[in-house]
């Protein structure tokens, strides 16, 4: 997988994933990243860098190993919320393992 960047987007080239950022998204008046899997919440660049990459580690069949553990723990969610924030995006493609681990 790569991700591209384009100004304020990131689009994977492999997976029904994507982050925009929305300069009204934030209370603060400084925006956020939205990232499509991870609706009603707000991530900082980093944070949406992360989601991106996670979502190909999980489509990759990694389930809830370490890498998962610490990115998701990134993003102020556990490896099951991420599972579950991601079933409905890869599960079709059989993607999603939530019972491997490293």
């Amino acid at each position: 997988m790569s991700i591209t960047f384009a100004g304020t987007t990131m689009v994977s080239d492999t997976l029904p994933v994507s982050a925009r950022f929305s300069p009204d998204a934030a209370a603060d008046g400084d925006g956020a990243w939205v990232v499509s899997w991870c609706p009603g919440r707000l991530f900082g660049r980093n944070q949406a860098i992360t989601a991106m990459v996670l979502a190909q580690h999980v489509a990759e069949g990694h389930g809830r190993d370490a890498y998962t553990e610490a990115w998701a723990a990134e993003l102020h969610l556990s490896a099951a919320e991420v599972l579950e924030l991601l079933a409905p995006v890869l599960g079709e493609q059989g993607q999603i393992s939530a019972t491997r681990s490293a």
